[in-house]
């Protein structure tokens, strides 16, 4: 798939964002805002992929607000690449996880890779296993995002 149709996707999966957030705070039958828990799935190493996933997280940050939105981050494949020692995204991985976000691998996705977890970025943890975490967050009612 093209870059510029990721980015369309990514565009489009955030006006969807920020509809929900606005329904959620316009509902007149909740006096606590909605707490937002997304886990945006990073399967390629590109910078566009990394900008979308980005803007992702900001955006939904802005809008619900740090105390109500619960952000995890996990790169697979491929974008596993974006959260190892050296990244040039390391200053956005420390300043997110300032802030909650959370960063993480999977386990057998870097045994398969034979990358070694000592080059695991700083501020980044390791799941087992990618689909067990997708299915785990997705039956407790986790956005899953893939830009």
């Amino acid at each position: 798939m093209k870059a510029s149709t990721r980015i369309l996707q990514g565009f489009i999966l955030l006006l969807t964002l920020g509809a929900a957030a606005f329904v959620v705070e316009a509902a007149p039958t909740s006096s606590e805002p909605v707490t937002v828990r997304m886990l945006v799935v990073v399967d390629r190493s590109s910078p566009e992929s990394w900008k979308v996933a980005m803007n992702l997280v900001h955006h939904t940050i802005r809008y619900q607000g740090i105390d109500h939105s619960v952000l995890e981050l996990m790169a697979i494949g491929p974008g596993m690449g974006l959260l190892l020692k050296g990244t040039p995204y390391a200053a956005d991985i420390q300043s997110l996880s300032l802030y909650g976000a959370k960063f993480v691998l999977c386990r057998r996705n870097l045994a398969a890779a034979h990358i070694p977890i000592s080059r695991v970025a700083e501020d980044v943890g390791i799941v087992e296993d990618s689909v067990v975490e997708l299915q785990r967050r997705q039956s407790q009612g986790w956005v899953i995002a893939w830009p």
